[in-house]
C-alpha cells in the first residue's frame, strides 16, 4: 500500500515538472526570436485617443518592457507623411514645441505645447528593434470659430433692393452660423434668430436698417461674432410738429420741421414768395439739429417778428434719393387770442337760443 502511494506521488511530481517545463518553453517561444530564447521588447501601454483645443497642451505616454539596448521613437503620421519627432531621450524634430521625457527605463512621454491644427493625426510609439514594434494613438484638434474676412461688412443700399448678408466661419468641428439684430430687434423675415450662413432680404425697406449680428459657434471656446451695419437709402420725409405758429409782433418765433432720410438731407427754408431765407441779417437764423437714426430737425428762428414776417414758409429737404416739402404758417398772435373768446361767446348764444 505504501509502495503504491509513493509511486502515485512520484508520478504527480513528474507531471508537474513536465507542465512547468512546457510552460517555460511556451513563454520563451512567445517572447523569443525564432525560438532562440531572447525576450522581445514590447509596448504594454499607450495613451488613448484624445481631443485638444488649439493652443492647448497634449501629453502622450508610452510604457515598454524588455527594451534592452533598443530605442523608443515617437512618430507623427498625417496625410500619408511620417515625421520622426524623438529618438530615445532626444528630440530630433526642429519644432521646439515637442519634448520627450524619459520617466524611467520603461516610460517615454511626448509633450506638445501650443497644439496647432497641423498637429492632428496619428502618433506612433515605436521600438526600433530587429523586428519593429509599434502602437498608435490619435490626436484630434478642435479649433474655435473664426469668421472669415470675405464675410459681409458694412452695407449701404437703396430701399427696395434685394440684400444678401453672408457669414462664413472656419473652425473644427464645423461652426454653425446664425443671425440676429442689435437689441434683439425683429428680423425682416420675422423672429429674432435665423440659422444659416446667408441672410436674404428680398426687398429691404427703411425699417430694416440697423445693426445685424452674425454668430459662429461650434462648442469650442466662446465662438465668434461680427456686427454688420446695414444703411438703407431713402428720400426725405417731413413731419411738422406745429403747422401754425401764432406769435405777437415783436416777439421771437421758431418754426420747425422734422426730416427723416438717408443719405443725410440738406434743409432750406423759403418764404411765401418762393425766396430762399438766408442768414443775411439778424432777422432769420436757420439751424439743423441731428436727432439720430437718420432724423434731423430744421429750425427757422425769427429774433423779432415784424408785419412782413407773417405768412407761409416752406421747409424743403433733399438728398440723392429725392426731395420733400412741408408748409408752416407764422400767424399773428392776436388772432389766436381773439378767436377763442369769440368761439366761446357764439357757443353760449347758441345754447341760450336752444333753451
Amino acid at each position: 500500500m505504501l509502495f503504491q502511494c509513493l509511486v502515485l506521488v512520484s508520478f504527480s511530481v513528474i507531471l508537474l515538472q513536465l507542465r512547468t517545463v512546457s510552460g517555460q518553453s511556451s513563454f520563451l517561444q512567445s517572447n523569443s526570436i525564432n525560438g532562440t530564447g531572447i525576450i522581445l521588447p514590447r509596448i504594454i501601454y499607450i495613451s488613448p485617443k484624445m481631443t485638444v483645443v488649439s493652443g492647448g497642451k497634449a501629453l502622450l505616454r508610452c510604457f515598454v518592457e524588455h527594451l534592452g539596448t533598443n530605442k523608443v521613437l515617437w512618430i507623427h503620421a498625417r496625410d500619408g507623411q511620417f515625421t520622426a519627432l524623438t529618438d530615445g531621450g532626444s528630440r530630433i524634430t526642429s519644432d521646439t514645441r515637442f519634448t520627450v521625457e524619459v520617466k524611467s527605463a520603461t516610460q517615454y512621454n511626448l509633450e506638445i505645447r501650443e497644439v496647432y491644427e497641423e498637429d492632428a493625426g496619428e502618433y506612433q510609439c515605436q521600438i526600433a528593434a530587429r523586428s519593429v514594434v509599434t502602437k498608435s494613438t490619435h490626436i484630434t484638434v478642435h479649433i474655435p470659430p473664426v469668421i472669415t474676412e470675405e464675410s459681409s461688412r458694412r452695407l449701404q443700399i437703396g430701399e427696395g433692393s434685394k440684400v444678401y448678408l453672408e457669414c462664413n466661419a472656419t473652425g473644427f468641428p464645423k461652426p454653425r452660423v446664425h443671425w440676429g439684430r442689435e437689441n434683439d430687434a425683429i428680423l425682416p423675415m420675422g423672429g429674432t434668430q435665423f440659422w444659416g450662413s446667408v441672410l436674404e432680404i428680398p426687398q429691404i425697406n427703411r425699417n430694416d436698417r440697423g445693426i445685424y449680428i452674425c454668430f459662429a459657434e461650434n462648442g469650442v471656446g466662446r465662438g465668434d461674432r461680427r456686427s454688420i451695419p446695414v444703411l438703407v437709402e431713402f428720400p426725405p420725409e417731413i413731419t411738422v410738429p406745429r403747422p401754425e405758429t401764432p406769435v405777437n409782433r415783436g416777439d421771437s418765433a421758431e418754426l420747425e420741421c422734422v426730416v427723416e432720410g438717408f443719405p443725410d438731407p440738406w434743409i432750406d427754408w423759403y418764404n411765401d414768395l418762393g425766396e430762399l431765407v438766408r442768414n443775411v441779417d439778424e432777422s432769420f437764423i436757420t439751424t439743423n439739429l441731428v436727432a439720430g437714426n437718420e432724423m434731423k430737425t430744421g429750425k427757422l428762428s425769427v429774433k423779432s417778428v415784424r408785419d412782413e414776417h407773417y405768412g407761409k414758409y416752406r421747409c424743403h429737404a433733399e438728398n440723392e434719393k429725392g426731395a420733400a416739402d412741408a408748409e408752416v404758417k407764422l400767424m399773428h398772435g392776436s388772432s389766436a387770442v381773439v378767436i377763442k373768446p369769440l368761439c366761446a361767446l357764439l357757443f353760449i348764444l347758441a345754447a341760450v337760443q336752444m333753451s
